[in-house]
């Protein structure tokens, strides 16, 4: 951020793409959307929904978890209400507290227009700039971790599709298939999942 002369990044992502704020925080939507908002001289907040609230902060890595009603359920349901705040008048403590010429919005093919919005409202001077490749240069770097869990990923992924492959007959369709699939890579998981958490 420094580098790129960003004083604040806006990462967003949902439940089909939950890769960036995951990155960052550890936090994913399971049926919602999440973001992080990162200042350049301040600590970053986690944005959750409402019905991933608890979730997200038994996940976040990021210790400030608030509620947003923008990444929420549609319905708007309000749970624990203690935390809640919208994008507005959060983008309004930013802009009291810092100095923000020019913000970084990740996960660009899915950010919102509504937190866009918000921020072009709030800091109507700074400049918005893509920073997707300022963070996928960050996770091209991959820890020993990070390449296990790839390589096993891929070992369940090539163990589905050679045992699928071998099942299908005629007269299949591709959501036979699908399912098929999808079967075998979530009882591989298993048990991996199994096998892993039996060891001492």
């Amino acid at each position: 951020m420094v580098e790129q002369k960003i004083d604040l990044l806006v990462a967003y992502s949902n439940a089909f793409d939950p890769g960036h704020v995951r990155y960052l925080s550890d936090v994913f939507g399971i049926n919602e959307s999440a973001a992080v908002i990162i200042p350049l001289k301040g600590e970053p907040t986690v944005s959750s929904g409402q019905a991933c609230q608890a979730w997200s902060e038994y996940k976040s890595r990021v210790k400030d978890v608030r509620i947003f009603p923008e990444v929420g359920e549609v319905a708007g349901v309000e749970y624990l209400v203690g935390k809640m705040v919208n994008f507005q008048t959060f983008f309004n403590e930013l802009n009291k507290k810092y100095t923000i010429n020019k913000i970084g919005i990740v996960g660009t093919l899915i950010f919102p227009y509504i937190i866009h919005t918000r921020l072009q409202q709030e800091f109507r001077r700074a400049e918005i700039v893509n920073a997707e490749p300022m963070i996928f240069e960050l996770r091209f770097i991959k820890s020993k971790n990070e390449i296990a869990c790839m390589r096993k990923a891929a070992e369940i992924l090539d163990n589905s599709f050679y045992r699928v492959v071998k099942r299908i007959e005629g007269g299949w369709t591709e959501l036979d298939i699908q399912a098929e699939i999808t079967y075998r890579l979530l009882l591989l998981n298993q048990e991996t999942k199994e096998r892993y958490s039996n060891e001492p």
